[in-house]
């Protein structure tokens, strides 16, 4: 009997965190914000552990603040003009007092003070605020650039999606949650259309159940996140009204440009055999018959992942022009 295989064709669609190849100059990857200081930060701090030369030429976060202690030799003096904040930025919230720095609910636009049209700067007294890192954000979305394949090469099986989305958020420096759709899903050859179970989707549609995101670094050597379920499977789906289709295992993606080491909104990701380590299993039921072993599958996929703040995801081991007293 001919069967089939449909995932996480790249429930990798979305991620939240990762980086790209790992260098000697590499740190665990983490997402964050470096932060200018000033009067306005919250909490209030004026100094920081970044800045580059003299402390103001470094809004990445990847030099330490420096100075030149002789021709050759560079001091770290923690005077910089930024600081690296870990993890998801603040949820915007309205302040009791008019004492925070934005103008707006959605914390992109600075209070600010104009003595004339056109001087004006901020005054700190605004009625919105950043708080509290970890609040499950920023929330990100993906959107497909290449179709989701997936194959079975034991099975001589591939699965081909025209496109996906996916929706999720980040939860720390290192995790996230998503759930990516796929859509126009069928059989290469057959043409039989499948469609998830578990959530319930309409013919051609395969809804990931909720998947953690991990940032790793395989043995490739690739930074990027690893996608498990948070519960179940990765998937649960159908395809031709006879093939029951049970996905297990994990994805792993890299992410290729846009924010890192460099604070953005954008991302892109890829993923394909040979690109990532993979370990994607699948078992399944025919016309209602039991469940059979796991097979091992490939997928590759590519896609453009939008994060609703600016966020960096640092890959760069901070240091100071490459020496530190």
């Amino acid at each position: 009997m001919k069967r089939m295989s449909i995932v996480g064709l790249c429930i990798v669609a979305a991620m939240a965190l990762s980086a790209m190849v790992a260098s000697t100059a590499s740190a665990a990857p983490e997402l964050g914000q470096c932060v200018k200081l000033g009067k306005y930060t919250i909490p209030k701090e004026k100094k920081g552990k970044y800045g580059g030369e003299n402390g103001t030429a470094d809004p990445t976060c990847t030099q330490f603040s420096w100075k030149l202690k002789s021709k050759t030799l560079h001091a770290k003096n923690e005077k910089g003009s930024y600081e690296w904040v870990p993890g998801a930025p603040g949820k915007c919230t309205k302040l009791s007092k008019a004492k925070g720095k934005y103008a707006d609910g959605t914390c992109e636009k600075l209070h600010e003070k104009c003595k004339k049209v056109v001087e004006c700067s901020p005054d700190g007294k605004g009625e919105w605020e950043k708080i509290e890192p970890y609040d499950n954000g920023p929330g990100f979305k993906a959107v497909g650039t290449a179709p989701g394949i997936l194959t079975i090469p034991t099975e001589k099986l591939t699965t081909e999606c025209k496109n996906y989305s996916a929706a999720g958020k980040a939860t720390s420096a290192t995790k996230a949650t998503v759930v990516a759709k796929f859509v126009e899903c069928e059989i290469q050859g057959t043409k039989e259309v499948c469609e998830s179970l578990v959530p319930a989707a309409s013919p051609g549609e395969i809804t990931t159940q909720l998947l953690d995101v991990e940032t790793i670094e395989p043995a490739t050597g690739v930074v990027g996140p690893k996608f498990t379920a948070a519960e179940a499977n990765l998937a649960d789906y159908e395809c031709g009204k006879k093939t029951h289709g049970k996905v297990a295992g994990f994805l792993t993606a890299k992410y290729k440009s846009g924010a890192i080491n460099k604070m953005g909104k954008e991302l892109t990701e890829s993923a394909g055999p040979g690109e990532v380590e993979q370990k994607l299993t699948e078992s399944f039921s025919f016309s209602g018959g039991p469940f059979g072993p796991f097979a091992e599958g490939t997928q590759s996929d590519a896609s453009t992942i939008t994060y609703d703040s600016e966020v960096e995801i640092r890959t760069v081991a901070p240091d100071c022009k490459g020496a530190c007293s």
